[in-house]
């Protein structure tokens, strides 16, 4: 992030974009803190809705652990092509 320079971003600044979008949807105060300590502390609105898929977990355990990540997000999902200042 930003789209022309990935990976660009410093730790902290990575924060400071997460606690924005966390405080534009009412999850994080303006005033609150955010590091690797609060961000797993953070109750997120649908957590209780969360309901895993079966399936992934029957791959998970299969997988030699190198291939679980990237398959994990890929393997039978629809594959989106987003393009900045496009519109769908």
């Amino acid at each position: 992030m930003p789209y022309q320079a990935p990976k660009s971003l410093s730790v902290d600044d990575t924060y400071a974009v997460v606690a924005y979008i966390l405080n534009l949807n009412g999850i994080l105060p303006a005033d609150g803190k955010l590091d690797k300590e609060t961000l797993p502390k953070i109750k997120m609105p649908n957590r209780d809705g969360f309901i895993p898929d079966p399936e992934w977990s029957k791959f998970l355990r299969r997988a030699p652990r190198h291939e679980r990540s990237q398959k994990f997000l890929t393997a039978g999902r629809p594959q989106l092509e987003v393009v900045p200042g496009t519109s769908q």
